[in-house]
């Protein structure tokens, strides 16, 4: 996310400067929306020189775009559905099951619900719609961002407990596992102890490891005859997949379009639709068995 953004124009030598941060009101801008946009006001004929300055506390990507303003408003309501496609998708997989949870009862679908919030929220939270949705900036920040990964990792390795029954597994499956959480939950303390910045690469360095070890994992469970890993490694290997070409497009690897944009927002849907099938199949085998 970028924190603070301002626009210095020079036209026939005056200095014009305007300025937006994250915590400011939306309809400041000039389209009420979480991208950081600006009139220039060009009169005919004329030249302005423009200037950019921002600020963020992370690795930043940045795209700009100058055009009309109706080319502006329909490049940001394709965005607009687009990410209301996502959270369709994530709301229905995450009701559906929460459902099945209340009929049934198995801790299965309660980890899977937890699982399934937090990586919709941390999605929707760097997509920028919280102000818009409660009308306060404090769950688009960079601190609640990193909070709500942490989570959603420690969801994820809790997740993964219970549906790949590490238990049954060698003791260093859980041993890892429960490092991974641990280095989340430090991550945590150091958020809150006034350190994003180091709390969010570690969350990053956690989740990265995390997902290796994660493969190898239902790797393992697969080799131990469990029949649900193999639904489990095609949904996490789509996922990781979608990770990397998202991180490609932030080194510059791949370019930046909505493809590689919108990624991880395709790749986590995919994920929790076939996570989401994995789970009702897992639940007929053990009904079976």
């Amino acid at each position: 996310s970028i924190d603070r953004v301002k626009l210095y124009k020079i036209v026939n030598g005056q200095i014009d400067s305007i300025e937006f941060d994250l915590n400011g009101d939306l309809k400041e801008r000039a389209v009420d929306h979480q991208f950081y946009t600006f009139d220039l006001f060009v009169p005919n004929n004329d030249t302005v020189t423009c200037y950019i300055k921002v600020n963020s506390v992370k690795q930043l990507l940045l795209p700009i775009t100058i055009c009309a303003e109706k080319p502006i408003i329909s490049q940001i309501l394709n965005f607009d559905l687009s990410s209301g496609f996502f959270i369709g998708i994530m709301l229905t997989v995450l009701l559906y099951n929460l459902f099945i949870f209340l009929g049934v009862r198995d801790n299965h679908y309660l980890a899977f619900v937890h699982y399934i919030f937090w990586v919709a929220v941390v999605q929707v939270a760097i997509l920028g719609f919280f102000p818009r949705l409660i009308g306060s900036p404090i769950l688009s920040n960079v601190k609640f961002v990193a909070f709500a990964g942490a989570m959603s990792g420690i969801a994820s390795i809790l997740f993964i407990k219970s549906f790949l029954n590490t238990k049954s597994l060698h003791r260093r499956v859980n041993w890892s596992l429960n490092t991974i959480l641990i280095g989340d939950l430090i991550a945590i303390v150091l958020l809150i102890a006034g350190f994003p910045g180091l709390s969010y690469e570690i969350i990053n360095f956690v989740a990265g490891l995390g997902s290796i070890v994660v493969l190898i994992i239902g790797f393992i469970a697969l080799k131990h005859g469990n029949k649900s890993a193999k639904l489990f490694l095609i949904a996490w290997g789509i996922f990781l997949g979608s990770v990397i070409v998202y991180v490609l497009k932030d080194y510059g690897v791949l370019s930046y379009n909505k493809l590689t944009f919108h990624a991880v927002q395709i790749g986590v849907s995919i994920e929790a639709l076939l996570l989401s099938f994995a789970l009702a199949d897992k639940i007929n085998i053990y009904r079976k068995e």
